[in-house]
């Protein structure tokens, strides 16, 4: 049968195609792992945690082999400006989309809010009540914009103590004297970790909620092991959506005590 030369082109060019989509799920993603309960436990712990369950089971899906890497806040947000890393989990900030795309479907939604020393009679109504306080940081955390010109008010003061532990910064909460009057987090992560360290009658979650943020899958602009970061989001996004609607995402946030829905 005779071929023309256009034919032979589109041939070698599918071919091609079809190799390098192959290459590319023979890489291994290299994504970040993070203490974050309960939406990621690091290492190899019974409980991987929600977003990590979800997440792992969405690349399985598509093919690819990845491999978790335990790593500070700050060096995740270098390693995705650099390619070291090809997946992490953001809330969304203009300033990353140089370094990254996001999805557009929620992996999980928290609430944010603040804890404080349980005998110590803080309430926190508006961002003006946090002036008179010092306030633990924990290092390349991201806060609201709200909070974050708050924050630079307050660091002016040197009123802003920063660490790169949570267990850390909570255990500044209860020091004698003290080291920090509060700090802000995901209040889904500050009642599991302060359950899990004994200090539910030490430090309480406050009632107020900062914001409700949505936190996304993000793959790095400079990734060389996904070919089509924007086909590859996209996919990803539709596996959330489906786990969603048939009961698997639900099912693995009860194992958790809790309500994504």
């Amino acid at each position: 049968m005779f071929i023309t030369a256009r034919k032979l082109s589109l041939i070698i060019l599918s071919c091609l195609l079809l190799t390098l989509s192959t290459a590319a799920k023979s890489a291994v993603l290299q994504l970040n792992d993070i203490d974050w309960p309960p939406y990621f436990f690091p290492g190899k712990q019974p409980q991987p945690g929600i977003g990590k369950a979800v997440l792992t089971h969405c690349i399985r899906q598509l093919g690819y082999n990845f491999r978790y890497n335990n790593l500070p806040i700050k060096r995740t947000h270098y390693y995705m400006q650099t390619g070291e890393l090809d997946i992490t989990v953001y809330s969304y900030q203009k300033a990353r989309e140089d370094a990254v795309i996001f999805g557009k479907e929620p992996l999980f939604i928290s609430s944010y809010g603040f804890a404080v020393r349980a005998d110590s009679a803080i309430q926190i109504n508006t961002l003006e009540d946090l002036t008179p306080l010092r306030f633990g940081h924990l290092a390349g955390l991201a806060h609201t914009s709200e909070l974050n010109e708050k924050l630079e008010q307050l660091k002016l003061k040197q009123q802003v103590i920063e660490s790169y532990d949570l267990n850390t910064t909570l255990h500044q909460l209860i020091s004698t004297p003290t080291g920090i009057d509060i700090t802000a987090n995901s209040r889904e992560t500050l009642q599991w970790r302060i359950k899990s360290l004994g200090l539910a009658d030490k430090i309480s979650v406050l009632d107020y909620i900062l914001a409700d943020k949505p936190y996304y899958v993000a793959v790095s602009k400079h990734s060389t092991s996904i070919n089509n970061p924007q086909q590859f989001i996209s996919q990803i996004d539709a596996c959330i959506v489906e786990l969603k609607q048939n009961g698997f995402y639900q099912h693995i946030a009860e194992q958790y005590g809790v309500n994504l829905l």
